[in-house]
């Protein structure tokens, strides 16, 4: 590997001793956290979000209905479907996967379905062992500001369960004011009838707001877009699970789904596109 890291990805490559010698745990159930990809990815995400999707070990997968063998440190993703993922242009996702070539951090393969990418030091990154330096220090100092002191029981097979928490002297035990409930969203009939149609839902106030930003055409996609989806993912993202409503309308997409199903009719034969397919 070059010892000299382009400025570009300097923020990704470039930690201090301290920060090499050690590493931590993550599990790749944060790709599902509704605080993963509500943003569009920095870089730095989207090179954690490449670990976290690389295969762990051998097995196969089918895109488009083709077979894609993986080894450990392989993941086969079309640019389009990064780019949708990670809410970028696929010129951005195209120039990412470059330059982390150019670093040899990344070999990426081209094929006629999708790009195989193996990560260069997946293995090395995954290896067995302990951490060789401390996460963090133990707080000797005095601590400062209001405290509480949970005080536990024992509950159902014998966990402890936190049961309340006193104040210290001279800290208010008064309860905290209950927050108002906000009246529940009401959309138009269009909005209504797609948030019924769709699932997961998510938020429906958040979801209501990307709805208000699209244009009427933009909801007659939506509506012809919805029952096409779960056809969509098998077809290109075998095993991905559906984003909740919000980041459909965000990343719109539905217009991704649009695209999709035109190639399809397009690759149609004509006979069968005559028997009005």
């Amino acid at each position: 590997m070059r010892n000299v890291y382009s400025p570009v990805m300097r923020s990704l490559v470039e930690r201090s001793e301290d920060h090499r010698a050690g590493w931590i745990k993550l599990h790749r159930q944060l790709c599902a956290s509704e605080f993963w990809n509500r943003e569009p990815f920095s870089r730095g995400q989207a090179w954690i979000d490449l670990l976290l999707m690389a295969s762990h070990k051998k097995h196969s997968r089918r895109v488009r209905g083709i077979k894609i063998d993986l080894e450990p440190g392989q993941l086969a993703w079309s640019e389009r479907a990064l780019a949708d993922r990670w809410q970028w242009s696929r010129g951005k996702v195209r120039r990412f996967l470059d330059e982390l070539q150019d670093e040899q951090m990344v070999v990426p393969q081209k094929n006629n379905v999708c790009t195989v990418v193996t990560l260069v030091k997946y293995l090395e990154f995954q290896q067995d062992g302990p951490q060789t330096v401390p996460q963090t220090e133990p707080q000797t100092g005095p601590q400062t500001g209001p405290q509480t002191v949970p005080r536990y029981k024992n509950g159902k097979n014998g966990k402890n369960e936190k049961e309340l928490s006193l104040p210290f002297a001279g800290e208010s035990a008064e309860p905290e004011p209950k927050k108002k409930r906000n009246p529940p969203t009401k959309g138009t009939p269009e909005f209504e009838a797609a948030w019924m149609a769709y699932g997961p839902k998510g938020s429906k106030p958040l979801s209501w707001a990307e709805w208000k930003k699209l244009s009427p055409e933009d909801h007659v996609r939506i509506s012809k877009a919805i029952p096409l989806r779960d056809e969509w993912l098998r077809s290109d993202f075998e095993g991905r699970k559906p984003a909740d409503f919000e980041r459909f309308l965000k990343r719109r997409t539905f217009d991704t789904i649009a695209e999709w199903n035109n190639a399809m009719y397009d690759a149609l034969p004509q006979e069968v596109k005559d028997r009005g397919y």
